[in-house]
């Protein structure tokens, strides 16, 4: 955990400079990895970022909700086509 959390830790001052649009996936009952120091940390600090908290969900959301996530994804994509 402690590799991790200085993993994390290192990466975060960069997020400011993503210049994709970022969707940052997590479940508020993660265990693994804090939502908050690190999905919410880069929906926040990315300029173009954004944050998808799934309730109840642990540390792999793709498989709770596959159907919910692919539909967030596909309109991150649409949102950036739009913009273009």
């Amino acid at each position: 955990m402690a590799v991790a959390f200085d993993f994390l830790a290192d990466q975060a001052p960069r997020y400011r400079e993503l210049e994709v649009p970022v969707l940052a996936i997590a479940g508020d009952a993660d265990t693994i990895v804090s939502p908050a120091i690190h999905s919410a940390a880069m929906a926040r600090d990315a300029p173009q970022g954004r944050l998808l908290l799934l309730p109840g969900v642990g540390h792999m959301p793709q498989h709770a909700a596959p159907g919910l996530i692919a539909a967030a994804i596909d309109a991150m994509f649409a949102a950036a086509r739009a913009r273009r």
